[in-house]
C-alpha cells in the first residue's frame, strides 16, 4: 500500500509535519514503511508548454513541433514521441534546466534543425517504470486539468499537476486488511498527531427518493460465498459534445493514482473505479446502465479449487472478477445513465482466482482480503463524490442491496485492571477517548464498580474479537517505545505432575540411547497423501484456507509420509544410514488430537569401520525396538500381537509388514519400503514404525507394580519345539504359558529353519524359561513340574516338541 502526501493533505492539516515524523508515525503505528521517495527535487522548475504546431520531420522518426511557454516567440522542438500532437499541453524543459535522468538540456541542431528544449515523459522526470502502462513509457505525457491551462504557459507546472509529492509505501500486517482503504490509513494518521480527519465527501447534490432495482442472479454454487451485492445509479448531465478520446482523469489525480501504485487503465471510468477502491477499500464495478436490459449472473465457471467468477448478461461475458469490464458494457462519455456494482466475496475464493489469473491490481488486493461489509456505505459517497467532481452527476439513487448480512459493531468489554496487568499502566476514561479520539470508536464505563471498559469497535475493524486484541490496540496507539520496561513479578508456582511428559522423555531418552536422531518434520502434505496414508483412520483432514503449493495443502494425519521424504532427502545427500525418530501431534476436524511416535531405519544400523563389522536393518530389530518402547509405556507384551497388515499400500512391502494390536485394537504398523520404493530412494533395508501414543496410554496399565527381588537363584529351562511357516507363536504365547507357576521370565533364543523344515512348511523354535520364587529356593523337582506343564501346553497346542 502506498500513500502520498498530497492525498494526505486532502484531508488532514499536515502544515508543521515534516515527512519524516510521518514516516516514524506510521512505524510506530505498525505499518512498516519498507520505501519512501521523494518526488520534490528530482528536477528543475519545468514549465508548461503548449503544442501550437506539430509535423513530421522527414526521413525521421521525429516530430518538428512549436511549442508556446509564454514567451515572446514559441520554442522550435524536436520531439521523437509517437503520441505528440497539435493542441496538447505538455511539460516542457528549457535550455539550461535538468531533470531527474540527469540530463541538463541543451539546445541541439539535427538535420539542420536547433531543438529548443525537451517535451518530458513522465519516466524522464522520475516516475518509476512500474506505475506506467507500455504506451506511456513510450511517448510523452499530457496534462490535463479543469483549469484553463492555455493561461498557465510557461508556469512552473509540476507543482500545479501534483508532481511535487512524497510517497510511502508500506506493509501491511494480515491482521490490518482494512488498511486497504487509504482513508483507514488517513486516521491513524490524523489520531497520531492529533489532527482532524475532514472526510469531506459532501457534493451538495440531494439523493433521489427512486430507486431502481436491476436483477442479480447468483449461481447456487457460489450463493454462501456472496456476502453482498449492492448498487446505485447515477443520472448523468448531458455532454455530449465531449469525444471519448477526451475524456481524462485531471493530472493531479492521475498522478496521485500512479504514485499510489495504480496503472492507468484503456478507460476513464475503470480508472474511476480503481480510485474508489483504493479511497474506500471497497472495489466497484461501473457499467452502462442503459446496456443492462435483462438480469445479471454471477457464476463461478471453474469449481472451488480453481474458481473462474464471473458476471454475465444474456449469455454473454460482462466481468471476470478482477480483470476489468468488457467492451460492450463499459460507459462512455454518452451514457446516460451509470449502474455502479459493489460486492463483497469469500476472499479466499478470490485469492485461488487471482493466482489463476496471475494479475494483481488494485481490486482483486482487495477482493482477496477480508472485507467488512459496511465499506460499501463509504464506496457508494466517494462514488458520488468522484462523478461529482468530474461535473457527471445530474441526480444519484440511494444503495439497492440485491444480498447483504447484518452486520453490529463489535463491543469488547475490558477490565481496567487488565490494562495494568499487561501493559504496566494504568488509564482511565478520559486518557482512552483521546487515544481512539479519531479512529471510530465508542468507549464507555460499565459495571456495578464502573471498573470495565465497553469499546464499541470500529465496523470496518475485523481483527478486533478479544480483550487482548484492544490491549494491543491500545499499546500501538500508546506508542511502545512510551511504555516503560518494569520487570515482570513471576510468582513461584509448584509445578504439576505430569506423568504424559515423564513417560515420553523416558521415550525419548531411550531412543536417543539407542543411537536414534530426534528429527522434526513439516507437518503439511499433498491431499492425496494424507488420504493416501491415512492408516489409523483418523478421516477428515484440515485444509488450509489458502495453501502456499499443493505439496502443503493439509495436514498429515501420519508421520510416515513426511518420514518418506526425510529419508529421500538423505539418500540424496549421501546419508544412507539413519535411524530417525519423532513424536508430533496429528488432529482432525473432528477436533481429534493423537499424539504419534515415528520411527525409521536406513541401510546399516551397525556400521563398524574398524572391526569390519555392518549390521543391515531389519524387521526384527526394529521390532525390538517397538517392545522396549511399549515397555516404558507399562504395555504388557503379552497382550501385543503382530500381525501381517493385508491392507498394505503399493510403497510397503507386500509381506514384510505387520499391524501392531492391543487389546485386538490396532496401535501401530510397522513395515518395511517396498523394494522397487527402495530403488527409488537409493536406499536399502528401510523400515517404518510408527505407534499412536495417545491410544497406549488410554489402554496401558494406570499404575506401576513394583516386585520385590527374590533373594534366592533362578533357574532356567529351554524347550525346542517345531511350529508351521505361517503360525505367529506371539499369538499362543498365553496358551505355552497357562497356569505354570514360579515363571518370571521368557524369551526366543532362535529361529530355525532347514530343507527338511521347510519342506513341510515348519520352523523350529527354541525358547528359554526362567523360574524362582520369593518365598523359597525352588529345587530341581519344583521346576521340573512347572516344566513338565509348559511341555504338556505345547502338545495341546499340535506343536511337536524336539
Amino acid at each position: 500500500m502506498i500513500i502520498t502526501r498530497n492525498w494526505l493533505e486532502k484531508y488532514i492539516d499536515l502544515k508543521g509535519i515534516a515527512n519524516s515524523q510521518i514516516s516514524v508515525a506510521l512505524n510506530s503505528l505498525g505499518f512498516e514503511v519498507e520505501e519512501e521517495k521523494n518526488y520534490d527535487n528530482l528536477n528543475d522548475e519545468l514549465v508548461l508548454g503548449h503544442v501550437g504546431f506539430c509535423e513530421k520531420l522527414q526521413g525521421t522518426a521525429l516530430s518538428t513541433t512549436f511549442v508556446d511557454t509564454g514567451t515572446e516567440l514559441p520554442h522550435l522542438i524536436l520531439c521523437g514521441a509517437g503520441n505528440v500532437a497539435e493542441g496538447q499541453f505538455v511539460i516542457t524543459a528549457l535550455p539550461g534546466m535538468k531533470i531527474a535522468n540527469g540530463l541538463t538540456i541543451n539546445k541541439r541542431e539535427i538535420q539542420g534543425k536547433t531543438s529548443e528544449g525537451m517535451i518530458c515523459s513522465l519516466e524522464e522526470i522520475g516516475l518509476g517504470k512500474e506505475f506506467q502502462t507500455e504506451e506511456e513509457l513510450d511517448g510523452i505525457y499530457e496534462i490535463h486539468s479543469k483549469d484553463d491551462l492555455y493561461k498557465l504557459s510557461g508556469t512552473p507546472i509540476l507543482k500545479t499537476i501534483g508532481f511535487l509529492d512524497y510517497t510511502w509505501e508500506v506493509d501491511l500486517t494480515l491482521n490490518r486488511s482494512d488498511a486497504l482503504s487509504a482513508f483507514q490509513i488517513g486516521k491513524e494518521i490524523a489520531n497520531y498527531f492529533k489532527r482532524d480527519f475532514n472526510l469531506n465527501l459532501e457534493t451538495g447534490l440531494k439523493e433521489s427518493s427512486q430507486k431502481t432495482k436491476f436483477d442479480v442472479k447468483i449461481s447456487e454454487s457460489i450463493r454462501d460465498d456472496i456476502k453482498m451485492v449492492a448498487h446505485t445509479l447515477i443520472e448523468t448531465k448531458k455532454i455530449y459534445s465531449l469525444k471519448s478520446e477526451n475524456l481524462f482523469l485531471y493530472s493531479n489525480d492521475e498522478l496521485m493514482m500512479k504514485f499510489s501504485g495504480i496503472k492507468k487503465e484503456n478507460s476513464f471510468f475503470e480508472d474511476v473505479a480503481n480510485l474508489i477502491g483504493f479511497e474506500s477499500g471497497q472495489p466497484a464495478i461501473i457499467l452502462d446502465a442503459k446496456k443492462i436490459t435483462k438480469s445479471l449472473e454471477i457464476v463461478n465457471l471453474g469449481n472451488e479449487n480453481d474458481p473462474e467468477i464471473v458476471i454475465k448478461h444474456d449469455g454473454k461475458l460482462v466481468s471476470i472478477l478482477g480483470k476489468g469490464i468488457e467492451s460492450d458494457f463499459l460507459p462512455t462519455e454518452k451514457s446516460e445513465q451509470l449502474v455502479i456494482f459493489y460486492l463483497n466475496i469469500n476472499p479466499i475464493l478470490m485469492r485461488r482466482q487471482q493466482k489463476k489469473l496471475n494479475l494483481s491490481n488494485c481490486a482483486l488486493q482487495r477482493y482477496m482480503k477480508p472485507m467488512s461489509l459496511n465499506l460499501v456505505n463509504l464506496a457508494w459517497e466517494v462514488t458520488i463524490s468522484w462523478f461529482h467532481k468530474y461535473d457527471f452527476v445530474e441526480s444519484f439513487e440511494g444503495l439497492t442491496f440485491i444480498k447483504t448480512e447484518a452486520t453490529d459493531p463489535k463491543t469488547i468489554l475490558l477490565p481496567s485492571k487488565r490494562i495494568r496487568e499487561y501493559l504496566g499502566f494504568g488509564l482511565n476514561l478520559s486518557r482512552l477517548r483521546k487515544l481512539f479520539a479519531h479512529l471510530d470508536f465508542e468507549i464507555n464505563l460499565i459495571g456495578e464498580k464502573n471498573n470495565i471498559f465497553e469499546f464499541i469497535c470500529d465496523k470496518n475493524r475485523l481483527d478486533l474479537n478479544f480483550e487482548a486484541d484492544i490491549i494491543e490496540e491500545i499499546a500501538r496507539l500508546y506508542g511502545y517505545d512510551n511504555i516503560k520496561p518494569i520487570a515482570p513479578v513471576i510468582p513461584m508456582t509448584q509445578k504439576p505432575k505430569d506423568l504424559e511428559r515423564n513417560i515420553q522423555g523416558k521415550v525419548s531418552n531411550y531412543l536417543i540411547g539407542a543411537g536414534f536422531t530426534n528429527i522434526k518434520t513439516y507437518s503439511l502434505i499433498k491431499e492425496e497423501d494424507a488420504i493416501n496414508w491415512d492408516l489409523f483412520k483418523i478421516n477428515k483432514p484440515i485444509k488450509l484456507m489458502s495453501p502456499i503449493s499443493k505439496n502443503h495443502e493439509v495436514y498429515r494425519q501420519t508421520l510416515i509420509k513426511s518420514f518418506i521424504d526425510t529419508i529421500e532427502f538423505n539418500s540424496s545427500k549421501g546419508n544412507k544410514n539413519t535411524k530417525f525418530y519423532e513424536i508430533a501431534d496429528l488432529y482432525n476436524l473432528d477436533k481429534i488430537r493423537q499424539r504419534h511416535l515415528t520411527i525409521s531405519t536406513t541401510g546399516d544400523f551397525i556400521d563398524d569401520k574398524v572391526n569390519k563389522t555392518k549390521i543391515p536393518g531389519s524387521f526384527e530389530y526394529l521390532k525390538s525396538i517397538c517392545e522396549n518402547v511399549l515397555r516404558v509405556m507399562n504395555v504388557d507384551l503379552e497382550e501385543i500381537d503382530f500381525l501381517l497388515n493385508e491392507e498394505s499400500l503399493s510403497e510397503m512391502h507386500p509381506y514384510i509388514n505387520a499391524k501392531i494390536m492391543y487389546k485386538n485394537e490396532i496401535i501401530g504398523f510397522l513395515f518395511k519400503l517396498n523394494p522397487r520404493k527402495e530403488q527409488a530412494l537409493k536406499v536399502s533395508s528401510a523400515f517404518i514404525l510408527e505407534m499412536n501414543l495417545t491410544r497406549i496410554k488410554l489402554m496401558s496399565k494406570k499404575n506401576i507394580e513394583l516386585k520385590s527381588i527374590s533373594k534366592f537363584q533362578k533357574t532356567s529351562r529351554d524347550v525346542s519345539f517345531e511350529i508351521d511357516s505361517d503360525i505367529t507363536l506371539g499369538q499362543h504365547i498365553k496358551q505355552i504359558c497357562a497356569s505354570v507357576d514360579h515363571l518370571i521370565a521368557y524369551k526366543i533364543i532362535d529361529v530355525y529353519q532347514d530343507e527338511g523344515l521347510k519342506n513341510k512348511n515348519a520352523k523350529a523354535i527354541a525358547m528359554n524359561f526362567t523360574f524362582n520364587s520369593l518365598e523359597k529356593q525352588l529345587s530341581d523337582q519344583d521346576v521340573a513340574e512347572e516344566f513338565n506343564k509348559i511341555l504338556k501346553n505345547i502338545e495341546n497346542l499340535g506343536y511337536k516338541v524336539r
